[in-house]
């Protein structure tokens, strides 16, 4: 394991919980949080593993919103998106809360996914097919994570994109393991599993086996949002350098990223072609080499919907009387 993605020394623990974040009502939309830095010429993201027992993978850290609750006889009010992902990425990646200041985050993306099983506000599952609602935000540079003592959340870690997408490609085409992850992904108990392998997979054997692809691996609709997010941030990136941004939460995020390339004209090189590879990135490509089938991975990708944020289409000014 490459020395930077070492999962952290779980004796590290950082006290985050509190009834306010850990106990529902919770909102219809989640928010996500994208930690970004460049080392030796890759681009890093931070994961952390979702221990919740209906998932058992690794996720880009976030969470739900916290909506109105009766807290020490004060009755709260609804987070926003960037409270949420400020707290979120707190609590799960251990990130110091003076880091994760409102003014930092660039919100990059809404997504939409249509799922079959949400959850309501009191956390349990709503059988019916909706719409979930994603607020994704970016953080670049440098931070160090800390192992935590959030309820669903621990082994935080910096990734290479590169061993991100290379490691899941390889575990979802293992010969048992696709088949495990794709059952694992809908919800399936260990029943179906084997039954889905004939019985050649004892069942006793399942628990450990999806809890290797839950610590090691980034789950597939998270690669999705991932690939797709960095690409609106490449395209905004090269807007920045050409001079035609002018929002000051896109500047403020661009500039910097610009740092890393005013280094050196080496770095300014390395970073440039790492700008052009997000562009020219097919994330169909990408899924389908993943899934091992591109018309699954069409019918995967249909389900998502993507709009572009920024700056100036987030952080609307209030009207006033002289407009």
């Amino acid at each position: 394991m490459n020395e930077i993605s070492r999962p952290i020394d779980r004796a590290e623990i950082l006290h985050v919980r509190s009834p306010r974040r850990d106990e529902p009502p919770l909102g219809d939309w989640c928010a996500r949080g994208l930690l970004l830095k460049i080392e030796d010429g890759e681009l890093y993201i931070a994961t952390v593993f979702d221990s919740d027992a209906r998932k058992l993978v690794r996720v880009l850290p976030g969470g739900r919103q916290k909506t109105r609750m009766l807290l020490y006889g004060r009755t709260t009010k609804d987070e926003t998106p960037l409270e949420t992902v400020s707290a979120e990425v707190h609590e799960e990646a251990g990130v110091d809360e003076e880091l994760l200041g409102l003014n930092i985050f660039y919100p990059v993306c809404m997504v939409s996914q249509e799922k079959r099983f949400r959850r309501d506000s009191n956390d349990l599952e709503i059988r019916e097919r909706r719409i979930d609602l994603q607020h994704i935000f970016a953080r670049w540079g440098d931070v160090e994570l800390h192992q935590t003592d959030d309820l669903d959340a621990e082994d935080p870690r910096w990734e290479p994109l590169r061993d991100i997408i290379a490691s899941v490609k390889v575990a979802k085409m293992t010969k048992h393991s696709y088949e495990i992850y794709r059952v694992l992904e809908r919800g399936g108990d260990e029943k179906e599993i084997a039954i889905r392998k004939g019985g050649t997979l004892p069942a006793k054997t399942i628990k450990k086996v999806s809890e290797k692809l839950g610590k090691d691996y980034l789950c597939l609709s998270h690669i999705i949002i991932l690939l797709s997010a960095l690409q609106f941030i490449g395209r905004e990136f090269k807007k920045y350098i050409k001079g035609e941004l002018f929002d000051e939460c896109d500047l403020t995020f661009f500039k910097e990223i610009a740092k890393e390339g005013k280094k050196s004209s080496e770095e300014f090189y390395r970073l440039a072609d790492l700008v052009e590879r997000l562009i020219e990135m097919d994330v169909q490509r990408v899924v389908t080499e993943i899934v091992g089938d591109s018309e699954r991975a069409k019918h995967l990708l249909a389900g998502y919907g993507f709009k572009h944020l920024g700056g100036d289409g987030y952080f609307v000014k209030p009207k006033t009387n002289e407009d």
